[in-house]
């Protein structure tokens, strides 16, 4: 029985949504989805869902809730996603100090797209005390991790004495 085994019910939703091997059909994916994590299981699958109305109307306050349930289980991607939730505003009030806190709690989970947002966020000053010396070193890991987008915004920095600073 496929309902004993949920990681395999993750990849048939998986299949669903993206239409490999089965037939596209993303309310199939989304009640597979809405029924592990009404299990306590894999939530933000089912907050993606509510996010970019796959299967379902868009609903960002429900896409908020459930990043918020599968951030408290140490989801990187669901603290990156709430991140960016926080930053634009988007199924909760636009609060930029606790998009960085989730950017933030997702780099040390070494999420590549949250130490880039983390990393300007000091950069610019933007929910936390201006460094550009931890910006550019976030920015730093972040390429690292595979974040082409950073070496754009790093090759306006410079490293003297062993700390960055502006070129200009």
């Amino acid at each position: 029985q496929l309902d004993d085994y949920p990681q395999a019910l993750l990849f048939k939703a998986n299949l669903y949504e993206e239409g490999y091997i089965l037939d596209k059909d993303e309310k199939k994916a989304f009640d597979i989805y809405f029924d592990l994590a009404n299990k306590g299981l894999f939530e933000r699958f089912l907050a993606h869902c509510y996010e970019e109305g796959i299967g379902t109307e868009v609903n960002k306050e429900l896409a908020f809730k459930y990043y918020q349930i599968a951030a408290s289980k140490d989801d990187a991607e669901a603290m990156y996603q709430l991140g960016c939730l926080y930053d634009y505003g988007q199924g909760t009030e636009e609060n930029k100090k606790e998009a960085f806190n989730w950017y933030q709690k997702a780099a040390t989970l070494n999420h590549p797209m949250a130490t880039y947002n983390a990393g300007i966020s000091y950069i610019f000053g933007e929910g936390v005390s201006k460094s550009v010396d931890t910006g550019c070193r976030m920015l730093d890991k972040a390429i690292k991790l595979g974040v082409s987008d950073a070496k754009d915004v790093l090759k306006d920095f410079k490293l003297v004495h062993g700390k960055w600073t502006p070129k200009h």
